[in-house]
């Protein structure tokens, strides 16, 4: 009879063992997935995010390294960031429209509208012969002047964005737009015809056209 009560005794010492060991398990599995970081990117803009800040420890006076992280942040969502790395990108060299151009884009996504269309003109008036770049802020003004309701400073902007690359189709869509907003229906017709021209499968350019009155060959 003693034997059977040690034994008993014995076997509830071993569960209230396993459950603590049990528990202490489970404890270091939830810390694991709380608090341990990612070591792998799961997306690309984490991949462009952890090259460029790669870069960026490796070269910290980098301007193309800082610029890079800039733009990565802004298509992260991450604004405050990327505001700091174009600001710092700018501080190294004043003279680098494709810093200016980071530093419009992260205003211009963090709802910063006045000093977006500061960094963007001034990045478009340094001139350094980098056609992309001043499409796209030229392009990028003409986003924030749309938002803005200022169509006719839009349409500027957009047709400063096509004499970088008049092949662009996403702009000749956007001047059209501004075009139609503004009322100027003449002349918002005649980019949608153009669109056309370049491709006639373009729905969106074919939807606007029926709306605007004009009737399309079948």
């Amino acid at each position: 009879m003693r034997n059977e009560k040690l034994l008993g005794f014995a076997l509830r010492i071993l569960v209230f063992l396993a459950v603590i060991a049990i528990g202490v398990a489970l404890i270091f599995v939830v810390k694991a997935v709380l608090y341990n970081q990612p070591t792998t990117p799961r997306t690309e803009v984490e991949r462009e995010i952890m090259d460029a800040e790669a870069a960026v420890k490796s070269s910290p006076t980098s301007v193309k390294a800082r610029i890079m992280l800039s733009l990565a942040y802004s298509r992260a969502g991450r604004y405050n960031e990327a505001i700091e790395e174009a600001s710092i990108a700018v501080k190294l060299d004043n003279n680098n429209a494709t810093a200016y151009y980071a530093l419009g884009v992260a205003r211009s996504r963090a709802g910063d509208t006045e000093e977006a269309i500061a960094a963007l003109n001034k990045c478009v008036k340094l001139n350094t012969g980098l056609a992309d770049v001043y499409q796209q802020a030229y392009y990028e003004l003409g986003e924030i002047y749309m938002r803005e309701g200022k169509y006719k400073d839009a349409i500027k902007a957009y047709y400063g964005a096509l004499s970088e690359g008049p092949e662009a189709t996403y702009v000749v869509m956007a001047l059209a737009r501004a075009y139609e907003k503004a009322g100027e229906t003449k002349n918002a017709i005649e980019q949608y015809r153009s669109i056309l021209d370049y491709d006639p499968t373009n729905q969106e350019a074919k939807d606007a056209l029926v709306r605007l009155g004009v009737k399309l060959k079948k």
